[in-house]
């Protein structure tokens, strides 16, 4: 299992979710997918920057595309 990220105001504001090209692809309006998990909508993949995310890099994360994985703390 993955290191387990809070879904609070803090990384709302580090997330680089709404910058990412799958983000913008997907039309998604969520964010902190890594703390929140999926969102409703399906994410089409476009490209990653979950490994340049601050939120990614403060809670050790090692995986990509959390907008269709989920949580990570549920990613083996």
């Amino acid at each position: 299992m993955g290191n387990s990220v809070p879904d609070n105001q803090e990384n709302m504001q580090l997330c680089l979710c709404p910058t990412c090209p799958t983000y913008k692809k997907s039309n998604l309006t969520s964010s902190v997918f890594c703390a929140k998990g999926k969102p409703p909508q399906k994410a089409q993949a476009a490209g990653c920057l979950c490994p340049n995310c601050p939120v990614y890099k403060k809670y050790s994360l090692d995986q990509m595309y959390y907008c269709m994985q989920g949580k990570s703390v549920d990613i083996k």
